[in-house]
């Protein structure tokens, strides 16, 4: 997908019902990669997954938001 594209990556989180240190290792990686190419992650609905402190730490690194539909509205290409 990122290949396709050059707006943000959206990872929506909202069903996820947990994760592992390794599932969180992974979205920042992902978040730091795509930093690195001028592109950003956007993430949708963490809010009741437990975070660690490396993630609060890490969390700057791209843009959270409540749901996908928020998300899907401000991410979306202006048209025009």
């Amino acid at each position: 997908m990122a290949a396709r594209s050059s707006g943000a990556v959206l990872l929506d989180m909202a069903e996820l019902l947990g994760w592992s240190a390794e599932g969180e290792a992974a979205v920042l990686q992902a978040a730091a990669a795509l930093k690195e190419k001028g592109r950003s992650l956007a993430v949708c609905g963490p809010d009741h997954l437990e975070a660690t402190r490396l993630w609060n730490d890490q969390v700057r690194s791209m843009t959270v938001y409540t749901d996908l539909d928020t998300a899907l509205s401000t991410e979306a290409p202006s048209s025009g």
